[in-house]
């Protein structure tokens, strides 16, 4: 936060109880009320009616810790606490089938109007084809989805002799050519749509996906991995789809899951917020944006273990280390500028210049992240901002028709990676009411 009036409920009660009102003034610049059928920009309803705060114990995502692992981390398969073949809210699989588009804000059976050649973040055409010599991956997740239903292999690391197997036989079983190899047919046999709620060995092979793309677990602290499809799998889940031209959805659907397969091809999005981060939470707009544009950027900031509950480490890491800010009561009340920065991204070995808002839009159309300064109380969605109040927010990349913004003030209810429009983006940056005031043209911060 740089300057302005905040929302300071969370610096006594550390939640976010009554933050959100029945109609707020957001959901209201949206065209509805919350909770009130799907938003505009792709915010699902669940985002912005409340969701759970993340658990990360031993435990992983609300479940048992697996007992037994391979020399990787993976859970075994004969871990006794795993369940499998229970879908969860999604487990109805309509959506794995819908492959129409149906527009903004609708769920994972949506596309993104987008030109796949032209835009830095896409879905996957289609399924891959999996056979002899695929890689760890894409392997180990295809032996979770065959033990969720029913079939075992001998756990090779690369897809062999007993994947071959395994696939033949529930290729036998369903119906389908039995060939051997995971064709698309057979991945989308595999792969109902599967979502919160469930608890099964697909939650695995999710997991093991999102591994692929850089959503960390049991890697240092990140949360553990767990059949259970929780808050966690829920909040990498959703970040992935934004990253990717997907409609937000708390299940994996067609769509999300035959990306998941594909090659990886953008950086992880990991939202994270500036309260409940030390004392200077408040003034921490500046050390979360850059926390996180590093984590997209493929550069591990300093303290960040790949767990986004303990995210003050790296945040004050970057303030008081690499800023180079006084650790006093005082200077922890005011926020952060350029040189601030420019200091800062110099310790990663990355060069900083000042642009405004048009260089932020046109890094993002070439898939390049930048910090964007502006007026938080502007933004089109629910945050703790009471008031004009000047902000910094990372501006990570660009789906065909919405920029995919992470917004350190948002709530719980609404921490995730969120579609803004240009025309929202203009507003909110040419509103900036900082300290010192800035213009539109000199509000970014913007790296080479």
């Amino acid at each position: 936060m740089r300057g302005g009036r905040i929302d300071r409920t969370m610096e006594t009660s550390m939640s976010d109880r009554a933050l959100i009102p029945s109609a707020s003034r957001r959901a209201l610049l949206l065209g509805t009320v919350a909770g009130a059928g799907s938003l505009a920009l792709g915010v699902g309803p669940a985002a912005a009616t409340g969701a759970p705060a993340l658990l990360t114990g031993s435990g992983g995502d609300g479940g048992p810790a697996p007992k037994r692992r391979d020399d990787r981390g993976f859970p075994l398969p004969d871990d006794p606490d795993a369940v499998p073949n229970s879908k969860g809210r999604a487990g109805s699989g309509k959506e794995q089938t819908q492959r129409s588009a149906r527009g903004k804000g609708s769920d994972d059976g949506s596309r993104t109007a987008m030109s796949l050649s032209g835009a830095p973040n896409y879905y996957a055409g289609g399924f891959p084809t999996l056979r002899t010599g695929t890689g760890f991956w894409d392997t180990r997740a295809l032996q979770y989805l065959l033990l969720s239903a029913g079939f075992k292999t001998n756990w090779e690391e690369t897809y062999g002799s007993s994947t071959t197997s395994a696939v033949r036989a529930y290729q036998q079983k369903v119906g389908l050519p039995v060939t051997g190899t995971a064709d698309p047919a057979t991945l989308e046999k595999l792969t109902p749509s599967t979502g919160a709620g469930a608890v099964s060995y697909r939650v695995y092979a999710i997991q093991t996906l999102l591994r692929k793309h850089g959503y960390r677990f049991f890697d240092s602290s990140a949360p553990d991995m767990s059949t259970n499809y929780g808050p966690i799998t829920t909040k990498y889940v959703k970040a992935f789809q934004a990253g990717h031209g997907i409609g937000p959805a708390t299940f994996v659907g067609y769509y999300t899951w035959r990306t998941l397969f594909a090659a990886k091809s953008t950086q992880p999005m990991y939202p994270l917020r500036q309260a409940d981060t030390g004392r200077a939470q408040w003034s921490n707009c500046g050390p979360v944006s850059a926390v996180t544009l590093l984590i997209y950027r493929g550069i591990t900031p300093r303290g960040w273990t790949w767990n986004m509950d303990l995210r003050t480490a790296a945040v004050n890491d970057f303030r008081y280390r690499a800023m180079g800010l006084a650790n006093t009561a005082e200077r922890d009340a005011r926020g952060t500028e350029y040189p601030d920065f420019q200091k800062a991204f110099a310790t990663y070995g990355l060069t900083t210049w000042q642009g405004g808002i048009s260089d932020t839009l046109a890094d993002a159309r070439a898939g390049r992240a930048s910090i964007a300064g502006g007026d938080a109380y502007k933004l089109p969605w629910d945050n703790h901002a009471n008031g004009p109040v000047s902000h910094w927010m990372a501006v990570l990349g660009w789906d065909g028709t919405y920029y995919l913004a992470m917004d350190p003030l948002s709530t719980l209810a609404t921490n995730d990676i969120h579609r803004i429009t240009e025309s929202q983006l203009r507003t909110y940056a040419s509103t900036n009411p900082g300290h010192p005031i800035s213009t539109a043209a000199k509000n970014s911060i913007m790296l080479r």
